[in-house]
């Protein structure tokens, strides 16, 4: 299940949750937990949605997600790494060695 997403029907409304980014597959069982068909305009990843998160839905929703290729989403193209590959290969060389060094000195 690692990387997969969880989707769960608990009793109570129904709320439509927040699905942009989440993949075809993903979309697809919450529908069919729900028993709400979605209509899905292209193919790929969740870009937007007619029904605000939150929003109470029922067998009467009419759903629609707009779907797009991942390097169209923010999501798919952030870099939240600031550091230059040089730095972080001397971060991961000083670990190394300091890990060898622990073995050797026992």
């Amino acid at each position: 299940m690692k990387g997969q997403r969880v989707v769960m029907l608990t009793e109570g409304a129904m709320t439509m949750p927040d699905m942009r980014n989440w993949s075809k597959d993903d979309a697809l069982k919450v529908s069919e937990i729900t028993g709400i068909p979605f209509e899905f305009q292209g193919d790929g990843y969740v870009k937007s949605q007619n029904v605000t998160k939150g929003t109470t839905i029922n067998s009467k929703s009419k759903i629609r997600l707009k779907m797009v290729s991942p390097d169209k989403l923010d999501a798919f193209n952030k870099n939240n790494d600031h550091k230059s590959q040089s730095e972080t290969k001397k971060e991961t060389d000083v670990q190394e060695n300091e890990g060898i060094g622990s073995l050797l000195n026992g």
